[in-house]
């Protein structure tokens, strides 16, 4: 059922008590929303908050040309089926994605009373006697207002923010943001392009480019180079999945297994030679998806692929030149377009919180407090244990993965391989076996159940030695970096954390 939007000045002694509030209407907020559906009962009040006008985060404003690096079926919400009949690995585009997240908002409204607060955002979440209050305001410098709850989810997920043209000197050539890449394509049909960044979007955008009748030059500026996953490695197209591909849970086993807390320069090599592949020099990795296709694709129709980060393009005696990290200048065509898609993940500040509060009332799916390496099953399932009260006997570990990204992306990767490994074993071994199959992010489910078996076995047998390998590398990050990464304990505050796990 869906209620209307109240307002609620501050302090204001008409604001109900609603039993939940949910902060994010993206896949990570709808999907505690869904976990929300299965335990509460239908008469319960909750409010949904989101900075966007609808439902989908994201997915209602990404650039056109997007679309999912995965399998289909296993982006979202709960274990909901998208209402058509195409291959598991199909790449929804971003369109279909927006459509189906919209769809399983309206089939949530069904089973819960959700009052919808959209196009405000969730200022704070403070404790007032016995319940919590979450500030909202329309605007950053807009009028506030307060909601009551006994509990909140603050499930924002990574909350990639809108791309920006980047900040260029010149005024010769043309900076665009991904989002806008189609519409200046379609003004300068000639112009040269120059992508900046080598990442998924940087991917999309010139796999967008050179696969149509465009046959302008094209440039990448790599900066330190992007990994990716082979994309037919870990999802086969049926039915090659019955005998080959590599499951995801047994690819995060293998990292997970092989990092000490030390040795994330070997895991990167592990991962580029034996899972991964790229177009530049490669030397990041942050989980995306390629397939060799679309590689050879990008690849062969790359004019020139700049392995140096961009600080500017400035207008030269002899016409604009770029200005690279390096100290190299090198001359750009008048009118060419720069297209920025650096990364936008973890990158933006967020206010430090622990993944449960003091009291207990209130949990975050956040990067700074991340518990899993996919916000959708951790939205679920956390919020399953959440709200059934089985946090206190969950052995979990979080992790403040913006501070560890800042200081080694590479040690991140790592880290967060062992932390979801970890966790993912003690979820299986504390919620039930239902909650667990109701979770339709599992990545392994385009695989054949004696496949997918298999794995679990080894977990079964195996699990609490592997787990106590995890959580030894997850300390000794924590010692060597100075992050909070250690015991997923109430309210224990950043500076504690780290205190602790260093004396250790």
């Amino acid at each position: 059922m869906k209620l209307p939007a109240q307002t609620y000045p501050l302090q204001s002694p008409a604001a109900p008590l609603f039993d939940l509030v949910v902060i994010g209407a993206g896949i990570a907020g709808l999907n505690a929303l869904a976990a929300a559906a299965d335990l509460l009962p239908k008469d319960a009040r909750v409010a949904l908050v989101d900075a966007n006008a609808r439902p989908g985060g994201m997915w209602t404003w990404i650039y056109d040309h997007c679309h999912l690096h995965q399998p289909h079926t296993a982006f979202t919400v709960g274990n909901m089926p998208w209402n058509w009949r195409r291959p598991a690995d199909y790449l929804a585009s971003r369109g279909e994605v927006a459509r189906h997240l919209e769809r399983c908002y309206k089939n949530l409204r069904t089973r819960l009373r959700v009052e919808e607060h959209f196009g405000q955002y969730a200022q704070s979440c403070q404790p007032e006697g016995d319940h919590q209050l979450v500030r909202l305001c329309l605007a950053a410098d807009g009028p506030a207002s307060e909601l009551r709850a006994r509990r909140v989810v603050w499930a924002t997920g990574y909350n990639v923010p809108r791309s920006a043209p980047l900040s260029l000197s010149s005024r010769a050539v043309d900076s665009v943001a991904s989002e806008d890449l189609i519409t200046a394509l379609h003004s300068r049909p000639a112009a040269p392009v120059y992508v900046v960044g080598g990442g998924k979007t940087g991917m999309d955008a010139i796999h967008r480019i050179v696969s149509g009748d465009d046959r302008r030059p094209v440039t990448l500026i790599d900066g330190t180079g992007t990994t990716f996953m082979r994309r037919e490695m870990l999802f086969p197209k049926s039915p090659r999945r019955w005998w080959t591909g590599v499951l995801v849970a047994d690819f995060f086993r293998d990292i997970a297994l092989r990092f000490d807390g030390t040795n994330e320069d070997a895991i990167h090599d592990r991962i580029a030679q034996h899972y991964g592949t790229a177009v530049g020099a490669g030397r990041r990795f942050l989980f995306g998806l390629l397939s060799d296709a679309e590689r050879d694709t990008i690849a062969g129709g790359l004019s020139e692929v700049i392995g140096d980060h961009l600080e500017d393009v400035v207008d030269g005696p002899e016409g604009p030149e770029m200005i690279l990290r390096s100290g190299a200048h090198r001359p750009v065509e008048p009118g060419a377009l720069i297209v920025g898609c650096t990364g936008q993940l973890m990158r933006h500040p967020r206010p430090q919180a622990p993944c449960l509060s003091a009291d207990g009332q209130v949990l975050r799916i956040v990067p700074n407090a991340t518990t899993h390496f996919l916000s959708t099953t951790a939205a679920f399932l956390m919020t399953h244990a959440f709200l059934s009260d089985r946090m206190s006997r969950m052995p979990l570990y979080e992790m403040d993965g913006d501070a560890l990204f800042a200081r080694s992306p590479q040690a991140y990767v790592a880290a967060i391989a062992a932390l979801t490994y970890a966790n993912t074993i003690a979820l299986i071994e504390t919620l039930p076996a239902r909650t667990m199959m109701r979770c339709g992010t599992d990545l392994d489910s385009v695989f054949p159940i004696y496949r997918r078996l298999r794995a679990l076995l080894g977990i079964k047998r195996y699990g609490a030695r592997r787990t106590a390998w995890c959580r030894a590398a997850l300390d000794e990050v924590a010692r060597r970096h100075g992050v909070r990464c250690g015991p997923l304990r109430p309210g224990v505050p950043e500076d504690e954390t780290v205190r602790r796990t260093r004396a250790a």
